[in-house]
């Protein structure tokens, strides 16, 4: 695909446009300089219908949902063009509706190219309002629009990328930190507050505010009616664990861990040593991360590969074969077969989620995994004994074991080649 920077710009056009217009335009750029989205000379769609979207109040992404639906530029299914590779396309959509969801400016008519650039692009209003004529707030020329958008895509660099889904960039992470020190701020400023209040109220006989300002039966158990020593530490540090948390799975490296990994690093998040939220200690934790993907990625199979039992012939321990048994997986009563929970499911989840980094797929959200898919089917089938997906076949018994038979032999051979890395010796030479 060429380089989407590489395209010339649009030509120039007047100065002054109608809303309807910008978007036109706007859309147009975006569509085919940013999301490489190659276009012809047909208008997306007419002005009415335009007008009618910015009449609305509806968001960018709102828009370009639109002109997917109405024209099917490409099938939202996370497959690309007919089927083919996943498009930077897809990803646009993505990242645009999951700013769509922080709720961030909607269009009106007399600020539209304002705010489609505030909805497009995550710069500050002061950078945007430069393009706006002072005072009047009159929309800019598309050439002055266009020049502003190059240089900002040009400028803007991601600091890492997990060359998975998600990626975090430098302004991302000045926002959460600037975030985390200004609250931080403001609940010192309420616990001084807090304190003066107690002072008052004690001072008059109406006692501290561990009394008349919690629920009979809970005193003292609100950080904010502790000292300062002894809250501000416990909060920032409550605060930090949940931005880690929310960075470790946008980042998409969660993911490429196993359950067993994935529960570690929990505990070490809940009971470790916990790092400060600064850009320092983010681009550092995260150049880590990075540095390590592949090795985390590739444990994640040898555990699974290790999980398995010996005691079925079918198990062969120097690789993994077409079919795999795996015990414990089902139960089964006088009702039929349920699914086991515990380590055999985390097992069949990440053996789906391997496969589908090493097909180069979107892994699907944990509420609609394979274990997900199969539980439902056990439960709404309670006597059936063959559960069919795109990548198992997965044949169950009455005493609990699993035959699990791969759809994707290419994907397995991807996998004993891991394993081979790992064991050097167990595989014969190709």
């Amino acid at each position: 695909m060429q380089n989407v920077l590489s395209l010339p710009l649009p030509a120039a056009a007047p100065s002054r446009l109608s809303p309807v217009e910008v978007w036109q335009k706007l859309l147009s750029y975006l569509l085919q300089r940013h999301y490489g989205l190659e276009l012809n000379d047909t208008p997306f769609c007419d002005d009415i219908v335009i007008q009618e979207h910015i009449n609305a109040g509806v968001t960018l992404a709102d828009a370009v949902n639109f002109l997917v639906e109405k024209y099917e530029l490409v099938r939202i299914d996370r497959r690309g063009f007919s089927g083919q590779e996943p498009s930077p396309y897809l990803r646009a959509i993505d990242i645009l509706r999951a700013r769509q969801a922080t709720g961030l400016l909607r269009c009106r008519r007399n600020l539209s190219a304002h705010l489609i650039l505030r909805t497009a692009f995550p710069y500050s209003i002061p950078d945007l309002s430069s393009l706006l004529t002072p005072g009047i707030m009159r929309l800019p020329s598309p050439a002055g629009v266009f020049a502003f958008i190059r240089t900002k895509i040009m400028q803007t660099k991601a600091e890492l990328l997990t060359d998975h889904n998600e990626l975090i960039c430098s302004t991302n992470i000045e926002r959460i930190v600037t975030g985390r020190n200004a609250a931080l701020k403001q609940i010192e400023a309420v616990i001084h507050q807090l304190e003066e209040i107690s002072c008052l109220t004690s001072s008059i006989g109406g006692n501290t505010a561990e009394h008349w300002a919690m629920r009979q039966g809970r005193a003292f158990d609100c950080w904010l009616m502790q000292s300062m020593d002894k809250s501000l530490p416990v909060i920032a540090r409550n605060i930090d664990r949940s931005i880690w948390r929310d960075l470790m799975l946008k980042s998409g490296m969660l993911s490429l861990m196993d359950a067993e990994a994935r529960n570690q690093w929990a505990k070490d998040l809940d009971e470790g040593d916990l790092p400060a939220i600064s850009k320092a200690n983010i681009l550092s934790t995260f150049e880590q991360l990075h540095h390590n993907k592949q090795e985390v990625f590739e444990r994640g199979i040898i555990n699974v590969f290790k999980g398995l039992s010996w005691d079925y012939k079918t198990n062969n321990p120097c690789y993994f074969g077409k079919r795999i048994i795996v015990n414990s997986l089902v139960k089964y009563d006088k009702w039929g077969f349920s699914l086991n929970w515990g380590w055999r499911r985390d097992q069949l989840a990440d053996l789906e989620r391997m496969l589908y980094l090493l097909d180069g797929k979107t892994i699907p959200d944990n509420r609609h995994d394979v274990s997900i898919r199969f539980m439902d089917f056990v439960r709404d089938n309670p006597h059936q004994q063959v559960f069919e997906d795109e990548l198992f076949t997965i044949r169950y018994f009455q005493k609990g074991s699993g035959h699990i038979t791969f759809k994707r032999l290419d994907l397995v051979e991807k996998m004993n080649d891991i394993v081979a890395k790992h064991f050097p010796g167990m595989l014969p030479a190709k």
